[in-house]
């Protein structure tokens, strides 16, 4: 339009100098003297001059007007279909490409950075829960304590052609049940950046999305969109039943043993799958996990610290136990990455710990759990997103004296004197997550849905189910509580002794695959 008009006000400004010339008529004939030929020659080409230099700046503004800049000093231009004024699902396309991989900042090697940010970015899935309203999710930190700044997703469909541009929205993925909670700590968030159009409309699906702080901002960050699973969900194919998440874990002891025993009790029980995130383990339990990767029964993910928190394993290990409420925030990351890896794939969540087993009272297994809850109370199932277990702590300090008759080595069949007391309700309870209805998963149990008619989690009565929760001794952070409540009243359990014509050769033909040699006293494993 600045063009055009500057065309236009040449032409006026030519007519404005013709009919202005003084003495002179339209037409000059053999009559006009030499002098006034030379005037109006020479008005003409000032006219000219004047008229071109006016159209030369004004495609210069307009050149200049889209034109984005990087800290960096690289510029690229740039064209918007659309104002960055409008809803958040509206599109905005930016004529440039994605960017290099020199050009991506990371952070500790699995963390990407956008530009002028607090944020870190650890994985992205598409989310087609809602067909009409999808969107890509991206899980990532940022190290403040106020309200984090806007963000703009750069959706890529191809690499080598422009992207989509939409404005994210950001939650933080935390409850404030800690009391400082106020402080700067690196704070676990979900971005979700909503695509354009309906699911049915795609003509691809995204590969990739990049997070700026502007919407034609040079990107810094390239993280690629899973889709795992969604062409059989598409299809409305049978998914499994559960899929067990455990957080970073981080210990130097060898608990291989027992890692098998752990791994094999919670099959018989249902499970299908195993999402170990890893910061750093002895190398016999990492050798378990490989094993059990081979067989695609496991996935080994890695897993470390975004920004300045220490990644040198002691350091880390320190760290990690004199802050716990950062602790806690970190653990996040992982049980929500275990929640989008399994949304396709999976019915049902279960963020446990490796010292933790839910063991159905009245049923052999989890999913004949759930096959009688849903015929005794079928709208408990449509209800509830999460279902909660109450605890019931096994400590080894109470179970002294071995059964003969059981292998030493077998952990949690030697460990059969509980408190007969089971945790508070609420407090310490794990959940069965429904990954239908989860928008994001705390520690415990459900944090936000995508239904608001559905209600985060429903405690399971101890009649129906227990979580076995094996410690050694009464946890110091609530160490009077323990012992008052639990480690005074201790009852006889011996509920996993149903599973042991199944596990015990189980757990001895994988110890012998891996040529695991055994102590014969305590559960000592050396390799």
């Amino acid at each position: 339009s600045r063009v055009w008009g500057a065309g236009v006000g040449l032409l006026l400004f030519l007519l404005l100098c013709v009919f202005a010339r003084p003495n002179t008529t339209m037409k000059c004939t053999n009559n006009c003297n030499s002098a006034t030929r030379k005037w109006y020659v020479g008005t003409l080409c000032l006219c000219i001059v004047y008229g071109v230099m006016n159209i030369m700046v004004n495609i210069d503004v307009v050149r200049l007007n889209n034109v984005v800049s990087n800290d960096n000093g690289s510029v690229r231009e740039n064209k918007l279909s659309n104002s960055s004024q409008q809803s958040k699902s509206s599109s905005i396309t930016c004529d440039f490409y994605s960017p290099e991989l020199e050009e991506i900042v990371f952070s500790n090697g699995l963390w990407q950075v956008p530009l002028n940010s607090s944020a870190y970015l650890y994985s992205a899935y598409m989310d087609i829960r809602d067909r009409k309203k999808p969107v890509i999710r991206v899980i990532g930190m940022a190290e403040q304590s106020g309200t984090l700044e806007p963000f703009y997703c750069q959706i890529w469909y191809d690499l080598e052609e422009p992207s989509d541009v939409t404005e994210a929205t950001i939650e933080e993925m935390w409850l404030e049940w800690d009391v400082k909670g106020n402080q700067p700590y690196y704070r676990p968030y979900l971005f979700s950046c909503p695509l354009s159009v309906p699911f049915e409309e795609l003509k691809s699906l995204p590969t990739h999305v990049s997070l700026t702080g502007e919407p034609c901002e040079l990107a810094s960050s390239l993280l690629p969109v899973s889709q795992a699973g969604l062409g059989t969900y598409v299809k409305n194919a049978s998914r499994g039943d559960f899929a067990v998440c455990v957080k970073g874990m981080d210990f130097e002891q060898d608990m291989s043993v027992r890692m098998i025993e752990w791994i094999e009790l919670n099959r018989i029980l249902g499970a299908d799958h195993f999402f170990i995130y890893v910061y750093s383990v002895h190398p016999n339990v990492m050798r378990v996990l490989r094993y059990y990767e081979s067989l695609r029964i496991l996935s080994v993910i890695v897993l470390n610290l975004p920004g300045k928190q220490p990644n040198f394993p002691p350091s880390r290990t320190k760290f990690l136990k004199r802050n716990v409420w950062q602790k806690r925030r970190n653990e996040l990351i992982p049980y929500n990455d275990c929640l989008y890896r399994s949304l396709y794939r999976y019915k049902y969540i279960l963020p446990i710990d490796i010292d933790e087993v839910p063991v159905p009272v009245n049923h052999y297994t989890w999913r004949e759990m759930f096959e009688d809850i849903a015929s005794t109370t079928p709208r408990m199932a449509q209800k509830y997103a999460g279902f909660s277990i109450q605890n019931a702590y096994f400590f080894d300090e109470v179970n002294l004296a071995q059964d003969n008759s059981i292998p030493a080595h077998f952990h949690m069949l030697q460990t059969v004197y509980r408190s007969s007391n089971f945790s508070k309700p609420g407090y310490s309870i794990k959940s069965f997550v429904n990954t239908t209805a989860t928008k994001t998963v705390f520690n415990h149990y459900p944090i936000m849905l995508l239904y608001p008619h559905m209600k985060e989690n429903t405690i399971l009565p101890t009649s129906l189910a227990q979580m076995n929760h094996y410690k050694s001794k009464c946890p110091a952070v609530f160490y009077p509580d323990c012992k008052d409540n639990y480690l005074k009243y201790i009852v006889h359990d011996t509920i996993t002794w149903r599973y042991m014509d199944q596990l015990v050769p189980k757990v001895n033909k994988i110890i012998y695959n891996l040529g695991i040699k055994l102590f014969s006293k305590a559960n000592k494993t050396v390799i």
